[in-house]
């Protein structure tokens, strides 16, 4: 009876350890994966113009719930569109933003987060294509915004599938190449990969 007792009470130790090693909290989470997003401008210039490329952060974790994220990604589009007698080829983008995450911690892990910072937007095109036109190409700098959330699954202590990261943003940026101009653009950013975990 008391050897029944003694096996009980250390099998209930082991599992609260081993409960709480799962839901221990690392200090910091890397992320990386690929980025698809989708801009329209307030000149109507891009009009749904799809971008793919990748993301990556850095976040801080203060708490079980709260944290401090760095984030930066890449966009680039070859989708070719026409204004008036310019031909825009290829754009991009690099944004960098910072700002608070809130997590609601478990094996799976719903956070939501707001960032602010800034953002580099390039295209290049052609001034009357078809007829000798010649290339353009301008660069522009301006503030970058984004809201939205996510959905990350652990599947080891160090290593969690991030499902979906979901976000509205805005891109405070105006460029004129010829007659064709790129105003305010706002849209979606979805992301998912991997997250590394170190504690």
């Amino acid at each position: 009876m008391r050897l029944r007792l003694v096996f009980s009470l250390l099998s209930t130790v082991a599992l609260a350890t081993h409960l709480f090693a799962q839901s221990e909290t690392p200090r910091y989470e890397v992320f990386g994966g690929y980025s698809y997003s989708r801009l329209a401008d307030s000149h109507s210039t891009l009009e749904g113009t799809n971008f793919h490329g990748w993301n990556a952060s850095v976040t801080r974790n203060i708490n079980r719930w709260f944290g401090v994220v760095a984030d930066v990604g890449g966009h680039y589009s070859s989708d070719g569109f026409a204004e008036g007698f310019f031909f825009t080829n290829s754009a991009n983008l690099i944004a960098y933003r910072f700002g608070p995450k809130f997590s609601r911690r478990g094996r799976i892990t719903p956070f939501a987060q707001a960032l602010v910072g800034g953002v580099r937007f390039h295209r290049e095109g052609i001034d009357f294509p078809g007829q000798s036109g010649r290339r353009a190409e301008q660069t522009s700098n301006g503030l970058a915004i984004g809201a939205g959330g996510g959905l990350d699954v652990q599947t080891t202590d160090s290593l969690t599938f991030r499902v979906v990261q979901a976000e509205y943003t805005f891109y405070n940026v105006s460029d004129i190449i010829g007659p064709s101009i790129v105003g305010n653009m706002r849209g979606v950013r979805l992301s998912f990969g991997f997250v590394f975990r170190f504690r």
